[in-house]
């Protein structure tokens, strides 16, 4: 027999356990007896114990510590034979090293940077069960916090435990925490390695780039993953609500350090992935670590031993509750035990017993179920009621609750959730079956949890309403059912969804925030390069000097004041827009500030000169170019549309000696085949979302079905 939990710890706080009872057994003798002195003259006091059987008492001291020791036994969690398990052919060792610098605390990633990145570290790691994993801390210095190990539980432990506090040096040395990784390495011979750096890249001290080379150089990819806002910094708030400063005084600002990780990443053959809050990255970066175990490696096996805490557990149980059950008192025609003189008292004394090997099957079932998942849990069916009648497809109304809670679990099952919930709805009319209603609540919660889930990402104000729908349910399940683990375990996730969603929709705000004033920015510069152009045109018209530098000179600062309104929205880019979007914002301030050369040099020419006139033509030319593109920009199916109607953007028709007006082309005119087509086509599927939504309504009974507008 071996034992997995067997050190010096534990044998001293055993070796207590036991002496602590030796001290208690022996204080309540001595007291007895100086009780007894008190009460009886020593002549009298054998007579006065003649009923206390001594050598009961002795066997129930030895009952005690037997029953302890085998307790203590089972703690120490004893094992004999292997079992084999499913393991890859060849495991990986991954080295997790997380940036604990006091910038971490920076919230532009919710709820920090910090947190992030231990959930960032405790997801990725239970991806690859089987795999050995270490942890790195790394801030002024770094410091190998978990060695390389197969124990997951051991690793969530210090991850856990990981704060700004755990390097006492400050400032963030990344050269350090890569050459302590590639220390910790060295005991690794195993080709199949990868560092795993979370940071948000601001080195302020060490020599990263030599130490890369070094990981390079022994074949160890660098996996980075960025956390922070790479546009704009963010303060820092420390634990104690204090802002961070620097020796001047002024406000710390930290931000990601993007083009520094992606030289580190593509340096040492490894990848870089930004993650959010709402984009966490994950699948880049376990991709990457799946890659290398090559894929024809073969799933194999490897020894696991047994575990038989369950014996000694019972065992002690066994003995402890036996103990209760041995009387003092002196009996006749029993030398040991108490003879009950009733049936009723046999069948009470034999009920701990029972009960003792109810729980070693119990303890036996769970070990060799093993832990759950991290999900809510659907109940499994109840048996039915002795009157009840077989349940048909059509949810039946006089159906008793129990047989209703059964026809939810099999609907809930199939995915019919609709029906499943009207099931579950049904059960909480009845008064008396309280687990059958506490399950049903439970259930009815998972369903709304679920659909939490799915749109969380997509739409997450609807998925508050949801989760909250669902916590709901679990309390109330918890108030049916208090024992409930499940119920326990589903509003814990209940909680913790709804936060991630609250965060989720506050980011969204936040992003639309950024979205509105980035067109706003857009329109403004449009509005501004119209007005230039405008004036433009006026001043290659104009005859006059005195008039035309006038009209050049106020064509020029609106010119200029669009360059600043297109730089403001390129410094502050929506999080969702597309890269034609950006491209085409590019493009546009490119052609203003041709726009704007054109126009100094036509302003050093000669009023009516051709030059000027030349000058003032391009510069004009360059603004309608940088129209165009904003405007492909805010719709980039723009060129798609035009191209449908048989034209160009900068085709369009216009007056001679006339500018193109804004506004529809088509107004005031019959529309052609094609446009026609189109219209018909979003009419029918405006219809169609119409018709679904009533049959989704319909369905959920939420409300009546409302009069169609055409």
């Amino acid at each position: 027999m071996r034992f997995l939990n067997l050190s010096s710890l534990f044998l001293a706080l055993a070796m207590l356990t036991l002496g602590t009872a030796a001290v208690a057994v022996w204080r309540g003798a001595l007291r007895r007896r100086r009780r007894l002195a008190t009460l009886v003259a020593p002549p009298l006091d054998a007579a006065l114990a003649a009923s206390v059987h001594t050598g009961r008492r002795r066997l129930r001291d030895i009952l005690l510590f037997l029953g302890l020791t085998c307790v203590l036994t089972a703690l120490a969690r004893p094992w004999w034979g292997n079992h084999l398990v499913p393991a890859p052919s060849r495991s990986r060792d991954l080295l997790f090293v997380v940036d604990a610098s006091r910038s971490m605390l920076a919230t532009d990633v919710a709820p920090s940077r910090l947190e992030h990145a231990k959930w960032f570290t405790r997801e990725l790691a239970t991806r690859f069960p089987g795999d050995r994993f270490g942890l790195i801390a790394f801030a002024g210095d770094a410091l190998l916090q978990c060695p390389l190990t197969q124990d997951i539980n051991t690793l969530h432990q210090f991850v856990n435990a990981l704060d700004t506090r755990t390097i006492p040096v400050g400032g963030t040395n990344l050269g350090r925490a890569l050459q302590v990784a590639r220390q910790a390495f060295r005991a690794a011979e195993d080709r199949n390695r990868a560092v795993v750096l979370i940071t948000d890249g601001e080195e302020l001290e060490g020599a990263a780039a030599g130490e890369a080379a070094a990981l390079k150089a022994a074949n160890i990819p660098l996996l980075i993953a960025g956390l922070g806002d790479p546009n704009q910094g963010s303060l820092v708030q420390l634990e104690d609500k204090v802002m961070l400063r620097d020796k001047d005084g002024n406000l710390v600002r930290t931000r990601l350090n993007e083009d520094g990780l992606r030289r580190l990443a593509a340096e040492t053959g490894g990848i870089y992935a930004h993650s959010t809050s709402l984009a966490a990255n994950l699948e880049p970066v376990a991709r990457r670590i799946s890659d290398l175990v090559p894929a024809e490696g073969t799933p194999g096996t490897r020894q696991r031993p047994i575990e038989r805490f369950q014996i000694p557990l019972a065992a002690g149980l066994f003995l402890l509750i036996l103990r209760l059950l041995i009387s003092e008192r002196r009996e006749p025609g029993s030398p040991l035990w108490p003879r009950p003189r009733r049936p009723a008292v046999r069948a009470a004394a034999a009920v701990p017993i029972v009960l003792t090997l109810l729980l070693a099957a119990g303890l036996l079932e769970r070990n060799a179920a093993g832990s759950t998942t991290a999900a809510p849990e659907q109940n499994v069916t109840l048996p039915p009621s002795p009157a009840a009648e077989p349940i048909a497809v059509v949810l039946p109304k006089d159906a008793p609750p129990r047989e209703l809670y059964n026809f939810g679990v099999k609907r809930q099952e199939a995915g019919d959730a609709a029906v499943a919930a009207q099931a579950y709805q049904s059960v909480q009319s009845t008064r008396d079956d309280h687990l059958v209603k506490g399950r049903a609540l439970q259930n009815l919660g998972v369903l709304q949890h679920e659909d939490a889930r799915r749109v969380l990402e997509q739409n997450p104000e609807a998925a508050i309403q949801k989760l909250k729908g669902a916590r709901s349910c679990y309390r109330e399940s918890l108030r049916q059912q208090p024992f409930s683990a499940q119920a326990a375990r589903d509003l814990e996730l209940a909680e913790a969804d709804l936060i991630r969603a609250e965060q989720a929709a506050k980011q969204k705000q936040e992003q639309q925030k950024q979205e509105n004033q980035q067109k706003q920015d857009q329109e403004k510069a449009k509005e501004q390069l119209k007005q230039a152009r405008d004036l433009q045109n006026k001043a290659n018209q104009q005859q006059q000097q005195s008039a035309q530098d006038k009209l050049q000179k106020d064509a020029q600062q609106k010119t200029q004041d669009a360059e600043k309104s297109l730089d403001k929205a390129q410094q502050k880019p929506a999080p969702g827009q597309s890269q034609a979007s950006q491209e085409a914002m590019k493009q546009a301030a490119d052609s203003v500030r041709q726009a704007e050369a054109d126009q100094k040099q036509a302003a050093a020419k000669p009023a009516g000169s051709p030059e000027r006139k030349q000058l003032g033509d391009q510069a004009k030319q360059h603004l309608d170019d940088a129209i165009r593109q904003l405007e492909q920009g805010s719709d980039p199916d723009k060129d798609k549309k035009d191209g449908q109607n048989g034209q160009k953007p900068q085709d369009k028709p216009a007056e001679a000696g006339k500018e193109p007006q804004a506004g529809n082309p088509n107004d005031g005119q019959p529309l052609d085949a094609t446009q026609a087509a189109a219209l018909l086509r979003q009419m029918q599927e405006q219809e169609n979302d119409f018709r679904e939504a009533i049959k989704q309504q319909q369905q959920n009974r939420q409300i009546a079905e409302p009069d169609r507008n055409w």
